[in-house]
């Protein structure tokens, strides 16, 4: 375990979230057209089925930042170890789980969206057994 498992991994969370980007392309390109042939002006700030794709992609990338620093902190220091790997690997299949359903159920604008905990919490989880094999790391000594 170590670095080849944290590419791929890494590469995982980038076809998750190449898979995003594209849907949301898709989706913009979609809704112009529809508003180009209602003759109706177009505001992707105020389009629901923007907002849903735009929040898809803005959380993929918030919690990347957290994810993948983690991933690297371990395989760099050599400690992926199978509980990292699995976590890692649980995390990206939680991620594309969580595509799907804002895909399906859009994301709610009070912030209640219990249809993706289902995906949601359970990657929390797999962060916080990544942050606490990571972070002692760091400033520890060992």
């Amino acid at each position: 375990m170590g670095l080849f498992d944290a590419t791929r991994i890494t590469v995982a969370f980038a076809i998750v979230y190449s898979t995003a980007l594209f849907l949301q392309i898709v989706t913009k390109q979609r809704v112009i057209i529809q508003h180009k042939n209602s003759n109706k002006p177009f505001d992707r700030y105020t389009s629901p089925s923007l907002r849903h794709v735009d929040r898809l992609v803005g959380n993929l990338m918030e919690w990347a930042l957290v994810f993948l620093p983690l991933l690297w902190c371990l395989a760099v220091c050599d400690r992926l170890d199978t509980v990292a790997v699995r976590s890692s690997w649980m995390y990206v299949f939680c991620r594309a789980v969580y595509v799907i359903l804002v895909m399906v159920h859009g994301v709610a604008s009070s912030g209640r969206n219990k249809m993706l905990w289902i995906s949601t919490l359970p990657a929390y989880g797999c962060l916080i057994v990544l942050m606490v094999k990571a972070v002692p790391l760091l400033w520890v000594e060992t």
